[in-house]
């Protein structure tokens, strides 16, 4: 006999057995080759089960719902998703989404997909899906548009301008269901991945792309569940061994779901799980992106600074903002119906200095560098854009930090409509593409901004008054337009809020015409605090009496583009500015006729409703709380 026959293996390790590989012998053994290129723990610790057939009076069990929720992951994944495409999505998530959530090392990352990583790694598997998932969901709901007209995907095919075609964009929720079964079938019987981990942060993303924010908070259960496993909270119990772009890997998901618990709970009102001071982990550097080039214009002024510590600065907004929501929430539970008995003197919370705060963080942000206070225009480079990205996301997290702390203090009506102003003002500086890139996480962040501007109607208004926030909000709804998609949940905030608007000119310009009468009385503005009014998401009914028979029609500016004038230049969003698409009010007239001092009180129907999304009980809300006088 020339050679001996290759003897079969007896048994798969515990890790081939679970992924359904092929448990191929090495040159080492007992460790299988596998175990060996991916670098894992080559065990047959799994229960050994019966050779043959079962009796034949064993009842017929049906497959476990992991099993077929496996199978179809594997189906979605290999049938549905070419390598071509799947390499496509990635680079989509590069340009709109690793700004802002730069959970991988990006040359290795790709690296490992070109490899096919992901056939034979069920976590790793996890991730991709959901990074495929999440630039689906963004190229779908038409981020996108104005970044493909700069730029395209690297494709072998011929037409890389069919990204916006594949099939895969209408099946989102496969993707998401693909991810959900390649995690779900690894921990019910080990130990999460760092892939696990990353592939639920990406899910939770995609939780607030798709309006789903029950899936977003199950989502962000479920990371945390993992993260307690691991102690990922402490960079001191993580695997030792790795590799530094790993260590700047696990730096990164860390502080960006801080960062987005603390962005849920601001805008949705969700408790905060993260807390930067039980935080172990430092802050990413350079070495996140160390193979990342600059670009000829940027070279000279990035010499000395690295897009990351841009980054690194909006972690430390929303720490600081955690901060903030601490104390303000400690004010408003003195006032809650149920709450807990206090503590002790010596246990409570001392209060926020809002005084020396706002200084403080304006004087961080005034000393970044340069290229973090420009948005510059969209280009086709993702190295051009990337400080842009930071310097957008700086802008709004700083006006978001400012009006938090405008919670703890008593404000005036003109302090209040300032702030807000200048938050648009900020916003009319970004362009509109940077934006709809960030996409549905922006838009629900305007969204409860546009809440908190609602809250001013529920007190007593002045005509002056009333038509500065008027002024306010139509500029605010003339943003939305540009930036709403028809596929966003929820969209078409824009137009709801004109028509909102033309419902209480109605109502003004009736009770005007009416005279005094139980909703209008006269003198100074009062400055006792009001009672809040509860809203709900229901669309008030037409009121002869109020709405008039028809109500007048205001031109919503075109989703596709921003308002222009007759020469054809673009207008500024700024607070100052109202769209000439809007006219003014005839009740304006009233401010020359003595009733200028004459002081309203909206009715129910029409503070009940309110047309954004008013059942988002944000931090926010209180920045218009009863405790908050008007002066």
């Amino acid at each position: 006999m020339i050679g001996s026959k290759r003897k079969r293996v007896s048994r798969a390790c515990d890790r081939c057995h679970k992924l359904g590989n092929k448990c191929s012998p090495s040159e080492t053994p007992p460790l299988c080759q596998p175990c060996i290129d991916y670098g894992q723990k080559c065990t047959y610790d799994r229960p050994q089960g019966r050779r043959g057939a079962p009796p034949k009076n064993a009842p017929l069990q049906p497959a476990p719902p992991s099993i077929r929720a496996s199978i179809t992951s594997e189906r979605i994944a290999t049938t549905n998703i070419d390598l071509d495409t799947t390499l496509q999505l990635a680079e989509v998530y590069r340009m709109t989404v690793y700004p802002v959530y730069c959970f991988f090392h990006w040359p290795t990352f790709i690296d490992h997909v070109k490899a096919r990583r992901q056939d034979n790694d069920r976590s790793f598997q996890a991730s991709v899906l959901a990074v495929c998932a999440v630039a689906a969901a963004r190229l779908r709901d038409g981020a996108c548009n104005e970044l493909l007209k700069v730029w395209s995907p690297p494709s072998s095919q011929s037409d890389s301008s069919a990204i916006t075609d594949i099939a895969i964009l209408s099946n989102v929720h496969g993707l998401r269901s693909a991810a959900l079964s390649s995690i779900s079938s690894r921990a019910s019987v080990s130990e999460p991945e760092f892939d696990d981990l990353r592939a639920t942060a990406l899910l939770a993303i995609l939780g607030i792309q798709n309006g789903d924010f029950d899936q977003l908070q199950i989502m962000l259960g479920q990371y945390h569940g993992m993260s307690a496993q691991l102690a990922f909270h402490d960079e001191s119990q993580w695997p030792e061994g790795l590799e530094k772009w790993e260590v700047q890997e696990r730096r990164c998901l860390y502080w960006s779901i801080y960062t987005l618990d603390v962005f849920a709970s601001s805008v949705w009102g969700s408790v905060i799980r993260h807390r930067s001071c039980q935080s172990f982990v430092s802050y990413p550097d350079h070495r996140l992106d160390d193979a990342l080039s600059l670009s000829p214009t940027l070279a000279g002024e990035l010499d000395t600074v690295n897009w990351i510590q841009g980054w690194n600065t909006v972690t430390d907004l929303y720490r600081a903002m955690e901060k903030i929501m601490d104390a303000a929430a400690y004010q408003n539970q003195r006032a809650a119906p149920h709450r807990p008995p206090d503590l002790p003197i010596p246990f409570g919370r001392p209060a926020l200095s809002v005084i020396e705060s706002w200084p403080v963080i304006r004087d961080r942000y005034d000393a970044l560098p340069s290229v973090f206070k420009e948005t510059k225009p969209l280009t086709g480079d993702f190295v051009d854009n990337v400080c842009s990205f930071q310097a957008a996301n700086l802008s709004v997290t700083l006006q978001a930090v400012r009006m938090a702390i405008a919670c703890c203090q008593p404000m005036s009506m003109a302090d209040r409509c300032q702030i807000a102003g200048e938050l648009l003002d900020v916003l009319a500086n970004i362009p509109t593409a940077y934006m709809q890139l960030i996409s549905a996480p922006f838009l629900h962040q305007l969204s409860a901004v546009g809440s908190l501007l609602g809250s001013v109607v529920q007190g007593p208004l002045t005509i002056h008054t009333y038509l500065h926030i008027r002024q306010i909000l139509l500029s605010f709804a003339n943003l939305l337009a540009c930036l709403e998609t028809p596929f966003i949940p929820r969209g078409g905030i824009s137009e709801r809020l004109l028509k909102h608007i033309a419902r209480i000119d109605l109502f003004m310009q009736s009770t005007v015409d009416r005279k005094p009468d139980h909703h209008i009385f006269r003198g100074g503005s009062p400055t006792a605090s009001y009672p809040s009014r509860a809203r709900t998401n229901t669309a008030p009914q037409p009121n002869p009496q109020i709405n008039g028979p028809n109500p007048p029609k205001i031109d919503v500016v075109s989703r596709a583009e921003k308002p222009v004038d007759k020469s054809g230049s673009e207008l500024l969003f700024a607070s100052s500015l109202i769209s000439s698409s809007i006219s003014q009010p005839a009740f304006e007239a009233i401010r020359q006729t003595g009733y200028d001092d004459t002081v309203f009180t909206l009715p129910d129907d029409l503070i009940s409703y309110w047309p954004l999304d008013a059942d988002q009980q944000s931090i926010f809300d209180s920045f218009f709380a009863p405790h908050n006088s008007f002066t």
